[in-house]
């Protein structure tokens, strides 16, 4: 597109400095040059920039297989959550099994539409699928650990109440 850009120019040039002055072609000659340069310059970097997008793209699969891997543990931790404390302890991750599902869901869409960009060289466009796709992991990483995180933090605090009531007390006389 930026190539076919330069059709106008090149035309203006090719009618010579007889149609249009001598500054001006040498003017127009040397941005003609310039933006011919930028743009092979960037067809140069096309390869490298597909191998990064290729990784990337196998990176964020391989991730969101992992990541659904690790939602499926998600459910009996909630299990052991609700027969062990109360429900104001785990209530706010009730919805993690099914969001962490729709998220991988989704990711795994855009990746699909990540792939077809890069197959039609949509660079900018591959680029910002794969960028909402590890958003979307992310969110579903956040979501996993933190119901792990809480069965840890409520079974150390159980273990020993001590600790987390001195705490409390250091932030009450703060």
């Amino acid at each position: 597109a930026r190539l076919a850009a330069l059709a106008p120019e090149l035309t203006k040039l090719n009618q010579g400095a007889g149609q249009h002055g001598v500054p001006e072609t040498l003017q127009r000659a040397d941005v003609v040059l310039r933006d011919a340069e930028a743009v092979r310059t960037e067809a140069e970097r096309l390869p490298e920039r597909a191998a990064e997008i290729d990784r990337r793209l196998v990176s964020l699969r391989t991730r969101a297989q992992a990541l659904t891997t690790r939602a499926g543990s998600v459910e009996p931790v909630l299990s052991e959550l609700r027969r062990r404390f109360s429900a104001a302890c785990w209530q706010d991750l009730q919805p993690v099994p099914e969001q962490a599902a729709v998220n991988v869901r989704q990711a795994e869409d855009k990746l699909a539409e990540a792939a077809k960009a890069r197959e039609e060289q949509r660079w900018a466009d591959a680029t910002s699928r794969l960028s909402t796709v590890r958003a979307l992991l992310n969110a579903v990483d956040e979501a996993v650990s933190a119901a792990g995180d809480r069965l840890q933090r409520l079974n150390a605090v159980a273990k020993d109440p001590q600790q987390e009531i001195e705490r409390t007390r250091f932030a009450v006389r703060d």
